[in-house]
């Protein structure tokens, strides 16, 4: 089990694919020609060429990129552009208004400038274009060229063919400009791209991060919000870490795409916290506040595992609460924008909620690769924690359900943590999981709880008196013996020697106290 941070169905929508306006050009018969070229160069960037071309007058729409210079130049005619909000963040959708020449026919090109078209590790390549979205009724024709292209190993759409050494795409309908308007390639390279290893210190944790060339400043990012939050982290855990590892992966189908923003490997949760957090290369191409949530999130999931939270089906839902909730908190607390992203968990989960009365228990087992339970189960997994932190004291709250699950030595299923839960709010909380749907829950017993952990402080009391015993018993010997040493000096030299290769033995020969 891989615990990941993903992104709701529903709300990816709202991010990539949202409905597309059906509008028309005013003249049918002039629908304009597109052809679009794009030219990925070595370092993964590239540009993008429009060429329009048509006659008579008419009026279309097009998606353009908000954040990048569009330079224009007009070979007949001309033409003007107007943007319009759309509802994909970084675009606008343009309306072009085009007047023709004195043979009323029409020619321009459009270009700028696309960072990280294509993103690339090892031997391995993933690309995927600009939102390519215009009108349903008019056809684009798309071509790619991508350099060390040994081996195209999934795409979607199909290519229809190569010219000149470009990949051909046709894009017409709908139905593609509301699935998002992208051509994605999935390929392997003819040669490798170097990867370097980035570190840096923060309150004695040492954060690092491996990184394919390219991406050094994507890396520092990464390092530098991780080394901000670390204070945070002891402050809601009590744990300092001796370091933290990051890793990039590409966004491959097999690997959830670019829906899956990062994960931490169960495997590596249950030995306490260890192992690098795997974060989605293709977090460079999202919304501010994705790729800062999304390091925040798998390190709650450390964090959790370094104190024995227990990466299961049974405790997968607690482990994504918790993770959001924290991740959100400390992201306000760094001075990150996440209000959209709080706002739209907060309505999601709230109407989940509503929309399943209330019933939110089946994420007591998890849902694990159900493409339409599993997006559910992240918000009935952030619902919970929300709402028993806004009821029980926010953040102070969330530090004593970590204080209660250290003294308890660690929680290993659903009973568990209700168990906790109750523990930081001081009142037994079974009824309330009972009644959101969750089965086979005792009532929290304080004085059994209490007992446990009365138990584990004295049995870690014996083993440090223990521990001391031996201290101070290895200490006397020591001290009678450098006494009789001295007081036997006279002794023939090789008696003397016998008992100094003892003692040395002794002081060498290991203490092995008892496991714990």
């Amino acid at each position: 089990m891989n615990l990941k941070k993903t992104i709701p169905l529903f709300l990816m929508f709202i991010i990539l694919f949202s409905v597309i306006p059906v509008l028309k050009a005013e003249n049918e018969s002039s629908f304009p020609e597109i052809n679009v070229y794009i030219n990925v160069r070595e370092d993964g960037n590239a540009t993008v060429y429009y060429n329009i071309t048509g006659f008579g007058a008419t009026k279309f729409w097009i998606f353009l990129p908000k954040n990048e210079t569009i330079i224009g130049r007009s070979s007949k005619g001309s033409f003007s552009i107007v943007n319009h909000t759309s509802s994909y963040y970084f675009y606008y959708n343009s309306t072009i208004n085009v007047t023709p020449g004195d043979d009323n026919t029409y020619s321009f090109q459009l270009s700028y400038e696309f960072p990280f078209a294509s993103i690339m590790a090892d031997y391995n390549g993933w690309f995927m274009s600009p939102a390519l979205i215009t009108e349903p009724d008019i056809e684009m024709t798309v071509y790619i060229k991508i350099p060390n292209l040994k081996r195209i190993t999934l795409e979607e759409p199909k290519h229809i063919g190569t010219k000149n050494g470009y990949l051909v795409y046709v894009l017409q309908g709908q139905l593609y400009s509301q699935l998002g308007g992208r051509i994605i390639i999935e390929y392997d390279m003819t040669v490798p791209v170097p990867v370097k290893t980035y570190s840096k210190s923060f309150n004695d944790t040492l954060v690092k991060i491996e990184y394919p060339i390219y991406y050094l400043s994507f890396a520092e990012k990464t390092v530098n919000i991780a080394g901000e939050a670390i204070k945070y982290y002891i402050d809601i855990f009590s744990i300092k870490p001796r370091e933290l590892e990051f890793r990039f992966y590409l966004p491959k189908q097999a690997m959830g795409g670019i829906g899956t923003l990062g994960f931490v490997r169960g495997s590596d949760i249950n030995v306490g916290g260890e192992g690098p957090i795997q974060l989605n290369l293709a977090l460079m191409r999202y919304a501010p506040g994705y790729h800062e949530t999304t390091i925040l999130h798998e390190m709650v999931h450390m964090f959790l595992g370094k104190l024995n939270v227990e990466a299961n089906d049974n405790v997968r839902w607690f482990h994504e609460g918790m993770a959001e909730y924290i991740s959100l908190h400390v992201a306000e607390e760094l001075g990150i924008k996440v209000e959209d992203i709080l706002n739209n968990l907060d309505k999601l989960s709230k109407t989940l909620y509503d929309k399943l009365g209330g019933k939110i228990g089946f994420i007591e087992n998890w849902p694990d690769g159900n493409d339409i339970l599993e997006p559910q189960a992240y918000l009935a997994s952030y619902y919970i924690i929300k709402t028993l932190a806004d009821q029980y004291g926010g953040i102070n709250y969330i530090k004593r359900v970590c204080k209660a699950i250290k003294d308890r030595g660690g929680v290993r299923s659903t009973q568990d943590v209700v168990d906790v839960l109750s523990e930081a709010a001081g009142k037994d909380l079974s009824g309330l999981f009972s009644k959101w749907g969750f089965h086979n829950i005792s009532p929290w017993n304080k004085t059994e709880e209490k007992e446990q952990q009365k138990q584990q402080n004295e049995n870690s009391e014996e083993k440090e008196q223990e521990t001391n015993i031996l201290d101070t018993a290895r200490g006397t010997i020591i001290t009678i013996v450098v006494v009789l040493a001295g007081a036997a000096a006279f002794i023939v030299y090789i008696l003397n020697n016998r008992i100094i290769r003892e003692v040395e033995l002794a002081l060498s020969a290991p203490i092995v106290p008892e496991e714990k």
